[in-house]
């Protein structure tokens, strides 16, 4: 199998993953995806079902700035690496030395 092929199939692998954990464990999960149960939450929960929305919000987002701030690093490493000044950027293809 070419590592392509392999590649390809990981995404329909965790797909069955996670199909078989929901309807091993606890199908009731997909609650979350119904705006019904958001309002049941949010009415019965109050102004705390509020901040927990919040802090969910908050995780997700935090996450995603982390993952950005790690990238801007690569790239700013990838840039020193290839001889670029501060604020510059690297060009698109920069050559690859081997101690050539």
């Amino acid at each position: 199998m070419s590592l392509q092929h392999a590649a390809a199939q990981e995404p329909a692998r965790r797909a069955g993953v996670g199909l078989y954990n929901i309807v091993r464990w606890d199908w009731t999960i997909l609650r979350a995806v119904s705006p019904h149960y958001w309002v049941l939450f949010l009415v019965r929960e109050g102004q705390g079902g509020w901040r927990l929305l919040g802090s969910i919000v908050l995780c997700i987002t935090g996450a995603r700035c982390a993952r950005a701030r790690q990238a801007r690093a690569a790239l700013r490493r990838e840039a020193g690496a290839v001889g670029c000044k501060r604020g510059e950027r690297a060009p698109q293809s920069a050559p690859l030395s081997l101690g050539q």
